[in-house]
């Protein structure tokens, strides 16, 4: 299994990585300084990479993957 950064690109990868954070679209779009609609495709995109169907499952793929995630 490839890991999360082969997969995704890097603004992917923080968008992954903010979404593991448990944070909203609205303000991962403020944090990275793009539209919500940016980051809706960005999840979208992350989900159909990854196979994975919500947030939860990306969340805990992420921390397997990472070890951690700082709240």
């Amino acid at each position: 299994m490839s890991s999360l950064r082969d997969l995704l690109t890097a603004q992917q990868f923080k968008v992954a990585a903010l979404v593991a954070e448990a944070r909203s679209n609205k303000a991962i779009a403020s944090i990275l300084g793009v539209s919500e609609h940016t980051v809706k495709v960005h999840v979208g995109a992350i989900f159909d990479k990854l196979g994975c169907d919500n947030r939860v499952a990306l969340a805990v793929r992420y921390v397997r993957e990472e070890g951690t995630v700082k709240l």
